[in-house]
């Protein structure tokens, strides 16, 4: 009876998230999407920093930084021109979207973040394969997927165009690397979600548990 209740259990929570997460697709697509292809919204906040960024990398890379404050970043001045505020290569991710309106490109990233969650949660579960007779994943699995994709964490980093879901798979290639014990390639790893986000740094914690620590770093 315990497990007959804890299945219906999930399954409804399963169900809700897949409805929230419907629904969140379905206001962004009604409340960004369609305006900023209308002309009518123009600031899509962490997405155009790193779009109109691209925009002038593309046109020249040393304008990248050129004129922004000096006692800040991720500033709009007068003329609507947006600071950026990350390190040089975060750019690079955004140059192919750049090359489209800013509508298309902006549905586009966040098409390939849904995706990009989606390979994360596929590396999440092979990471685990390793304990099959511990961890049972069954439903719970799918449970903890539609989960991710309904919260509002998740649902604001689509929405802002964030670089989270890219970092989150770089830090799980960094794990498993770590796992495997290929840790050149795991202290590559860390470098690049680094310099993507300054939160990867966390994982070096990791080191001193690890045979060849100075490797990771």
């Amino acid at each position: 009876m315990n497990s007959l209740f804890k299945t219906i259990i999930l399954v409804l929570t399963l169900c809700l998230c897949v409805a929230a997460f419907a629904y969140e697709i379905h206001n962004i697509v009604v409340d960004y999407i369609r305006p900023i292809r209308a002309g009518t919204f123009g600031f899509v906040a962490d997405f155009q920093f790193f779009y109109e960024g691209a925009q002038r990398f593309m046109e020249n890379p040393m304008l990248l930084y050129e004129g922004n404050t000096r006692d800040g970043f991720l500033l709009i001045d007068a003329q609507g021109r947006i600071d950026y505020g990350y390190p040089p290569p975060a750019v690079l991710l955004f140059v192919p979207f750049a090359l489209v309106s800013k509508a298309v490109a902006y549905a586009g990233f966040m098409l390939f973040s849904i995706l990009v969650t989606v390979v994360c949660f596929v590396l999440l579960k092979r990471l685990h394969d390793w304990d099959k007779e511990r961890i049972r994943w069954g439903i719970v699995w799918w449970v903890a997927a539609a989960f991710t994709f309904a919260c509002g964490m998740t649902y604001v980093t689509y929405v802002f165009g964030q670089v989270n879901t890219v970092v989150l798979l770089v830090c799980l290639m960094y794990i498993g690397c770590v796992m495997d014990g290929r840790y050149v390639l795991a202290g590559f790893l860390l470098g690049v979600g680094f310099w993507l986000k300054f939160y990867p740094l966390f994982l070096l914690a990791l080191a001193p548990f690890e045979r060849r620590p100075l490797r990771l770093l």
